[in-house]
């Protein structure tokens, strides 16, 4: 039995989706342009390992000739280059993460002080998003008929997938958004640091939204359950 409507619904708007929001715009506000300049840092990092390789001692044979060095220091920017480009992909896939992971704890801030009665708040068995859907369920809320639904249970699998690499939530993703994977043949082996799986900055906001689009889906339906009791 729902208790504070009202006052979950208006905490939903101000905690719930400022959240949501902030984490979401982090991405692209603030992590992504530490790797602006990345092309340039690997071109400085190649000219610096060449004079460096320019001044190692070399023997009676003359060591190598220059357009090997050359080579040599080309290969240590690219792998730098290529490096950090794995980087940066696997904390855009880590913030798919994060975004789904603080859902969730949202969901159990309200499971565990609205959903739970006082004599089950405190029983870890019944921390779990089916429990809330179901007790949501029983106070005449659906959440499977939202709009935003279906996009946050893509991010579940979004998260499962980065978290756990190859398994039923990639194969389930494969179906739905087969553009996340660079082959969708391909077995995946290492998506945190964002081998074979591409979530892009867009596909962050996106489910910024869609996380955001689905309190306020809640908020209103809590409202509404509120003076459907009242007139009863």
């Amino acid at each position: 039995m729902l208790r504070n409507n009202f006052f979950w619904s208006r905490y939903m708007r101000e905690i719930f989706i400022k959240e949501t929001r902030t984490l979401g715009q982090a991405l692209k506000d603030r992590v992504l342009k530490g790797f602006y300049n990345v092309e340039q840092e690997a071109e400085k990092l190649a000219e610096e390992e060449y004079r460096r390789l320019l001044q190692v001692p070399v023997g009676e044979d003359g060591g190598p000739g220059m357009d090997v060095l050359a080579e040599r220091a080309e290969e240590e920017g690219i792998n730098f280059y290529l490096t950090v480009r794995s980087v940066r992909q696997g904390l855009i896939n880590l913030f798919a993460v994060a975004l789904y992971g603080l859902f969730l704890q949202h969901l159990m801030v309200l499971h565990r002080q609205e959903l739970l009665g006082i004599h089950e708040e405190n029983d870890k068995k019944l921390y779990r998003a089916d429990e809330a859907w179901e007790r949501l369920h029983e106070s005449g809320i659906d959440v499977e008929k939202f709009r935003s639904y279906r996009k946050v249970g893509e991010l579940r699998l979004v998260d499962n997938t980065v978290k756990h690499a190859e398994g039923p939530s990639a194969e389930k993703l494969r179906k739905i958004r087969p553009d996340l994977f660079i082959l969708p043949s391909r077995t995946l082996f290492k998506p945190l640091l964002g081998e074979d799986f591409l979530v892009r900055p867009e596909d962050i906001t996106s489910y910024a939204d869609a996380i955001a689009e689905f309190w306020e889906e809640l908020a209103i339906a809590l409202e509404r359950n509120t003076r459907a009791t009242q007139k009863d």
